[in-house]
Formats: C-alpha cells, structure tokens, sequence
C-alpha cells in the first residue's frame, strides 16, 4: 500500500525552538534577546529571573546581573547600552515568569 508523505509544515506549524526569536525582525533586537537567553541558560538564573523585581535601577547591578552580563559579552556581544540592556533584562524577566510562547504572542501584537 503506497501512502502520501505528509504535507509540509505550513509556518504555523512549523517547530517552535525556545531562544532562537526567529520571529524578531529586528537583527539587532534578536542579537540581544539571543544573547542574554544563552547567558541566563548558562548560567542557570532563570530561577533568579523569575522572581526579580524591576522597580528600582539597584536591582541591575547586583553579582547575578553581573554573570549574566559577562556571559554576553563572552559571546562577543559589546553592542548595550544602558538602556537597550535593561530593557534586555526586563524581557527576559517576562520570559522566565510567563514563557517564551506567550512573549512570542505579546511580541507579535
């Protein structure tokens, strides 16, 4: 019996892989969600970033943040500045708090 292989995945379908952002446009924005992913999955603070709160600028400055940086920059990334790193942060804060499928969703809004 002869059967059809399946069809190809249409761009919905296609497989989701965590900490890639093929869906940012910007190559720039994708280089500093890509980057910091990698650190904080080397580093094993998604924990930490799970439950860090945001609300006053003593919270980017203190040894987590601080090995997250440096695992950046050891993937010759040297292109934040203060603000595009925070804002890094705070999306990655999303991320460890409610997933990257649901950043996917409010990122394509």
């Amino acid at each position: 019996m002869d059967t059809l292989p399946p069809a190809p995945p249409t761009k919905k379908e296609e497989e989701f892989i965590p900490g890639n952002f093929d869906y940012v446009q910007s190559k720039c924005e994708k280089i500093m969600l890509t980057t910091a992913y990698k650190a904080i999955t080397i580093t094993e603070t998604w924990d930490y970033f799970k439950k860090f709160k945001y609300n006053s600028d003593s919270n980017y400055n203190d040894d987590e943040i601080n090995r997250v940086y440096k695992k950046i920059e050891e993937q010759d990334y040297f292109g934040h500045s203060g603000c595009s790193f925070i804002s890094t942060i705070n999306k990655m804060v999303f991320i460890a708090e409610y997933g990257e499928l649901k950043f996917k969703e409010e990122y394509e809004k």
